[in-house]
């Protein structure tokens, strides 16, 4: 609701200041055009939004799978959605969903642009692995670890992986922050969409809510010892629920220093970089785009501080 009405002010804001001008004068030709137009571009909006759902997102696809199957249970198996990225399918349900399905090709954008293919890449609170998976579809790394708290997030990314035959490239660990993951795993990549109200005084949600930033709070505490030396972490978060400063001293205080803030995406610059983007359409570019710039994002990329020892040259 708090995300709805801040966009419904947004477009408020901005139309009143285009349109309370011409409500200054009399209803003229150049008014009743002008309204006109609005109208054109707002149905031609709604038009890009329905064509990047229904035909890139399949948001709106509902063909079953696992048609008849049964878990180990006994119990029906889940009938899962599909979306593809490149030659990697992956199975989820929209439940599972906390806005990886979107923020996945920022997240290829960023990492191709600030980071480059690295080995071992980890998923934190991975969902279905929307993320993970696209980063090792588009070659961005060659190994994939996802974890998640969710047992049903966590039979999403098996079916996946089975169904893809990444048994020998993939890993998935159910676990409480970093609580199970075995000691061995090392990466060069930490990327995730983790749970953005910090505030939040219950758990109403836990793919949303974070009460007290426990989540956070956990993962700085025991990132590093997971994390190789010149491995990098990048998080997407929410502008409405926190900023940079909020989790700057905890991951000083962890051994790790930020390396970079990328900001929302201003609204005079939605349309730009288009070039970046790893051959998507035009229609998903777009709703990507201002959906980003409606829900306020912003990426924090912290980097493994290195401790020199004294009288040692820096390498």
């Amino acid at each position: 609701m708090k995300t709805l009405l801040r966009f419904l002010s947004k477009m408020l804001l901005i139309y009143g200041i285009i349109v309370v001008p011409y409500l200054l004068v009399s209803f003229s030709i150049w008014f009743i055009f002008f309204m006109l137009a609005m109208l054109i571009l707002a149905v031609a909006l709604l038009v890009v939004i329905v064509m990047a759902l229904g035909t890139e997102l399949k948001v709106f696809q509902r063909r079953p799978s696992n048609e008849g199957k049964k878990n180990a249970d006994g119990k029906d198996a889940p009938r899962y959605l599909k979306i593809h990225y490149k030659n990697i399918e992956v199975s989820y349900l929209w439940s599972l969903n906390g806005g990886g399905l979107i923020f996945t090709y920022e997240f290829d954008r960023v990492v191709s642009r600030k980071i480059g293919k690295v080995n071992h890449v980890f998923e934190y609170c991975a969902g279905p692995g929307f993320i993970g998976f696209n980063l090792l579809a588009n070659n961005l790394c060659d190994r994939l670890t996802l974890s998640d708290v969710n047992p049903k997030a966590v039979e999403a990314i098996r079916e996946t992986i089975r169904n893809n035959h990444l048994e020998d490239k993939v890993t998935v660990v159910q676990s409480d922050c970093l609580d199970a993951i075995p000691e061995h795993e090392q990466w060069d990549l930490v990327v995730g969409n983790p749970p953005w109200d910090v505030s939040a005084k219950t758990q109403k949600n836990i793919i949303l809510s974070d009460p007290q930033g426990r989540v956070h709070e956990k993962f700085f505490r025991d990132i590093r010892k997971f994390l190789k030396p010149g491995g990098s972490i990048l998080f997407i978060e929410g502008r409405e629920f926190s900023n940079a400063r909020c989790f700057k001293d905890l991951a000083r205080n962890n051994g790790l220093e930020l390396g970079g803030v990328l900001k929302s995406v201003p609204f005079l610059e939605i349309f730009k970089h288009r070039e970046e983007y790893r051959g998507i359409r035009a229609p998903l570019f777009i709703f990507l785009r201002v959906s980003l710039f409606f829900r306020e994002t912003y990426f924090l990329w912290f980097k493994r501080k290195e401790v020199v020892a004294v009288g040692a040259q820096p390498v």
